[in-house]
């Protein structure tokens, strides 16, 4: 069985996690097979903000698992997220639900830019702009030392030694 109650029962239980399904579906607002399902309840903000639905299946759980669970009649395994390939944290269709690892769910993140981090010179403790940066790649090519690079610019050689290594300023 995909979704545990502890609600009591008559034979295996079936019937209460019937009924807790009913109850689930009542509370998205199904339309569209290719539409996004929002859940229409309880929501509650994650650490980043983000509003994710919240359903009493015995414990209160994220509402998307239980609709990936219901519909692969299945629980999510263990270590495994289910992630949204529609972006939107509160939808509840199975065709917009994948599993993945947390790692999946951090790369989705990234590569549709839901990161919400600002990126150079638009960050509020940059000291450097995108066409310094552009400048000390060049600089580093022609054979300057990152210590030079980083006394002409003013700022410590950590950041020129990441510039140079391709782990800071990777979007210019």
């Amino acid at each position: 069985r995909c979704c545990r109650t502890t609600e009591k029962t008559e034979g295996d239980g079936l019937m209460a996690e019937n009924e807790m399904v009913e109850r689930f579906w009542q509370k998205v607002d199904r339309g569209d097979l290719l539409a996004c399902w929002p859940w229409t309840a309880h929501r509650k903000k994650n650490r980043s903000g983000m509003p994710y639905g919240t359903f009493r299946a015995g414990t209160m759980r994220a509402a998307h698992r239980i609709a990936w669970e219901i519909a692969n009649q299945r629980s999510v395994p263990p270590n495994l997220v289910v992630r949204h390939t529609c972006d939107n944290s509160v939808c509840c269709n199975p065709a917009h639900l994948l599993l993945g690892t947390q790692r999946d769910n951090v790369l989705d993140r990234y590569e549709r830019r839901r990161d919400n981090h600002v990126r150079g010179s638009q960050h509020g403790n940059a000291k450097l702009t995108e066409t310094d940066v552009v400048e000390i790649r060049l600089l580093l090519i022609n054979g300057h030392s990152q210590r030079q690079i980083a006394n002409r610019f003013g700022v410590s050689q950590h950041p020129i030694k990441e510039i140079a290594n391709g782990r800071l300023w990777r979007h210019v």
